[in-house]
């Protein structure tokens, strides 16, 4: 793509030219978008923080008691290229209106299949000059960067999770049915995780059944039966991950959807 500023063609960068860790903040990949803007490095993609809880003994050291990864930083080092003050101005108002929104999905070049989310916490200039270094700081609310949907397809009683990606226990977003035969209770285990689901409610062949563990609800034929569900069940935290085998008594096709997460 070609773009033309003061009588002089210009590049503009492309998946294959823009640096290696080049960002996409919702959608908006600013060395593309913003001809004066270039990438120079990223920190804080790789680092992690955990809280730890530890309980003081009246003997020597403490007792571990839980943990808990924090937010976590990444910072975009980056140049600003710019000939005057029209052009430096117009520069400045579009990046702002791309940083503008929080919580939003951050990428990198390098790596294009995960994603973050985010909110810009800092935009600086290290020189009130048109030409100029800056930063941009991120703050990333989920410490683990997330992959786009994936599906698992089938039919029977048995899902079979094989995903190498999938190192860390996570929280699938859907888990779908639609049965062949009719039945008066639903069962769902994950013997590894040590997680179940079990619901005294009726269904039909054909009736969707739909477990959305993104909103903790559960739907028959597009009904709510959250309520119909056991309290003693794992919607909230039914984990799913690399070589576990899901079972169930409900006889049709099945699709799970998940995120793969990683620190």
């Amino acid at each position: 793509m070609y773009q033309f500023r003061d009588l002089e063609l210009a590049r503009s960068p492309t998946v294959e030219t823009r640096p290696a860790d080049a960002v996409s903040y919702n959608g908006h990949w600013l060395d593309d978008e913003i001809l004066e803007f270039k990438t120079i490095s990223v920190s804080g993609r790789d680092d992690f923080t955990r809280s730890i809880n530890l309980a003081e003994l009246s003997s020597d050291g403490a007792q571990y008691l839980s943990s808990r990864f924090t937010d976590k930083k990444i910072e975009v080092k980056f140049w600003l290229n710019c000939n005057n003050a029209t052009q430096y101005e117009n520069a400045i108002s579009k990046i702002k209106s791309i940083l503008y929104p929080p919580e939003k999905k951050i990428k990198f070049n390098d790596e294009q299949s995960y994603y973050y989310i985010g909110t810009v916490d800092s935009f600086s200039l290290d020189n009130p000059l048109y030409d100029t270094t800056g930063k941009i700081s991120f703050t990333i609310s989920n410490p683990y960067k997330l992959s786009e949907i994936k599906k698992i397809e089938g039919t029977g009683t048995t899902i079979t999770i094989s995903d190498s990606e999938l190192q860390y226990p996570n929280l699938p977003s859907i888990l779908k049915f639609i049965p062949t035969a009719g039945g008066a209770n639903i069962s769902i285990n994950n013997v590894k995780q040590h997680k179940s689901i079990s619901a005294k409610v009726a269904y039909s062949s054909g009736n969707e059944i739909i477990f959305d563990f993104k909103k903790l609800e559960f739907y028959v034929n597009k009904v709510s039966h959250l309520i119909d569900i056991d309290l003693s069940s794992n919607i909230g935290d039914f984990y799913i991950a690399d070589g576990d085998t899901i079972t169930t008594n409900i006889t049709g096709k099945y699709e799970l959807d998940y995120e793969v997460k990683r620190l």
